[in-house]
């Protein structure tokens, strides 16, 4: 079973990193090794109705700029909630895409292809 098992515990992991003096980094490549961008699809899968799940796994595949991933999540996002296709969207509880530092590399990789405006 890996370390990381679900979205909030990969949240959690990489967070404990920080505490612990790890650079971004190195977070990022223990939570590549430990499978995470898996481990938030499989937590998806089990929970398909929680957008948020999709919304922290597009987070993790654009820090990892993983563009395979980004876009699947990116995908399922969508399908979740229409409104992200426009990456200025916010539910409220979270920013915008456009408003989120960690979605930095997905917006500037394909806003100009996949946003739709307001």
């Amino acid at each position: 079973m890996p370390l990381v098992s679900s979205n909030a515990s990969a949240v959690r992991f990489a967070i404990s990193c920080f505490r612990i003096g790890r650079t971004i980094r190195e977070a990022l490549e223990l939570l590549r090794d430990r499978s995470a961008l898996a481990a938030v699809r499989q937590f998806l899968a089990d929970n398909p109705y929680l957008w948020q799940a999709a919304y922290n796994g597009l987070e993790l595949a654009s820090a990892f700029e993983s563009d395979v991933d980004a876009l699947w999540f990116y995908g399922e996002l969508k399908r979740l909630d229409p409104g992200f296709q426009s990456f200025d969207y916010s539910p409220g509880e979270v920013p915008s895409l456009s408003n989120e530092p960690g979605m930095a590399w997905f917006c500037r990789r394909y806003r100009k292809q996949l946003h739709v405006p307001v």
